[in-house]
């Protein structure tokens, strides 16, 4: 998981609205939380929720229409190249 990435958050929303929606308790006045990136693309542990909670792929792939892709995160060891020596040193010691 991303920090940050709401995806998880959002598909259960998704579930919830569904559920609310096939007991008529959903109108269109109600409010949806925006919708998080990366949704048309989903990680393994997205997929499995998913799966998991049953949640209707049509509603996924509406939203997706919304969603901007994911943005790749920097790799760790791009991040450690640009600390200083001193701060390298000082995460290499608090691991231990």
């Amino acid at each position: 998981m991303i920090p940050g990435d709401f995806g998880g958050l959002y598909l259960a929303w998704l579930k919830a609205a569904e559920t609310a929606f096939l007991m008529e308790s959903i109108d269109g006045d109600t409010l949806e939380p925006f919708v998080p990136d990366g949704l048309n693309d989903l990680s393994p542990a997205q997929q499995a929720l998913v799966d998991y909670l049953e949640i209707n792929g049509t509603m996924i792939a509406v939203a997706a229409q919304e969603s901007k892709p994911q943005q790749k995160k920097e790799k760790l060891e791009q991040w450690i190249d640009k600390l200083p020596g001193p701060e390298q040193r000082d995460f290499l010691i608090r691991l231990s």
